[in-house]
């Protein structure tokens, strides 16, 4: 779950200590957490509304070309709880939208 906002919040809810190590390679950040092994838990997102788009967008230019519009989507994520590998609990997170891409043509006016 990415945005624009700091909304990471990190909470150690079980009674033992837990380590967090964080590693970036200039690309890629990543984070590590070590502790007992209460429970494993999953993050996973569902497709739930597709925001067609079918509409272009015209304009003039030296070369002519057409890029496709791209549908838009809404998606909610969830963090799954397992014990044992057995699906104990879920947490319904965030409603994310992504608004629909118009396409583009691009002609080449008549001299």
């Amino acid at each position: 779950m990415v945005s624009e906002y700091s909304d990471l919040v990190l909470q150690n809810s079980s009674p033992y200590p837990v380590y967090l190590d964080a590693a970036c390679n200039g690309q890629t950040l990543s984070f590590t957490l070590y502790g007992y092994p209460t429970h494993t838990v999953k993050l996973r997102s569902e497709k739930i509304k597709t925001i067609p788009c079918r509409d272009y967008e015209i304009t003039y230019g030296d070369v002519p070309s057409t890029t496709p519009p791209v549908d838009g989507a809404v998606y909610q994520s969830y963090r799954d709880f397992y014990r044992n590998g057995t699906l104990f609990a879920t947490e319904k997170l965030r409603l994310s939208a992504y608004a629909p891409t118009l396409g583009k043509i691009v002609l080449v006016p008549d001299e």
